[in-house]
């Protein structure tokens, strides 16, 4: 009897795995880089980023296009969203980076963004691959280095898809169709602007799959059941 009880509870466990997917769900969180020169607001500064995204199976395609994410809904309206959950910039000069022409000193501060001020509404892939998103615009963080000292410049990062704006000094150029990451700044009402569409970043994004958490519960749940079962069993077996 205890057998067949141990066997009923393996057998609905699987059942309950297969309808909820257990094994086969699987995240994805993305790691993306960049390095380019910002541009004539700061010349011969280079911003070095780095940021990190989770991606919800429900928010992953096979395909090329996009998905949307609605701020109530989620992806495809499944309640899940896709999140940042990093982002930074290093700044830097001329010591670090040999095409640098600025006196600027060698290294700036490193610009940490709170991730949940990045909001996604997009992401694009192509053949699968993530190869870009869509954020709202992060909070604002203070550099007193990159400009006349004692000057605060106000840093805050974006992410955009065909992006058709101004941009680079006092917004005095224009970007056409650009995808990619922005880096505004405001230097205390004085002069604003973005990174210079003349030094696009090169967005290097790579993907590591993981379960998802739900997969991961129901996982540790059917292995204490295992665990339970067996012993049970076993002291059954010995009296």
């Amino acid at each position: 009897m205890a057998r067949k009880s141990f066997q009923s509870l393996l057998v609905s466990l699987a059942t309950v795995g297969s309808l909820l997917g257990l094994g086969s769900a699987q995240a994805a969180v993305y790691t993306a880089v960049w390095d380019p020169l910002y541009g004539s607001a700061f010349p011969g500064m280079n911003w070095q980023g780095q940021a990190s995204f989770f991606v919800p199976d429900a928010c992953l395609r096979p395909d090329s296009g996009d998905v949307s994410i609605n701020v109530e809904t989620g992806c495809n309206d499944s309640g899940s969203f896709a999140t940042v959950t990093a982002a930074s910039v290093d700044l830097f000069g001329p010591d670090i980076c040999e095409t640098c022409t600025s006196s600027l000193a060698s290294s700036f501060n490193t610009l940490i963004f709170n991730p949940s001020t990045l909001v996604i509404s997009k992401l694009r892939f192509v053949n699968g691959v993530l190869v870009g998103l869509e954020t709202s615009t992060s909070n604002e963080v203070v550099d007193s280095d990159v400009a006349t000292p004692g000057a605060d410049v106000l840093f805050s990062l974006q992410f955009v898809l065909d992006f058709n704006g101004a941009g680079g000094e006092n917004f005095s150029e224009q970007f056409e169709n650009f995808d990619g990451p922005l880096l505004r700044y405001n230097q205390l009402g004085d002069a604003f602007g973005t990174n210079s569409p003349q030094f696009p970043p090169t967005f290097i994004v790579t993907r590591t799959d993981v379960p998802e958490p739900g997969s991961l519960a129901l996982g540790a749940l059917g292995l204490a059941a295992l665990g339970w079962g067996r012993r049970r069993y076993a002291a059954r077996q010995a009296a």
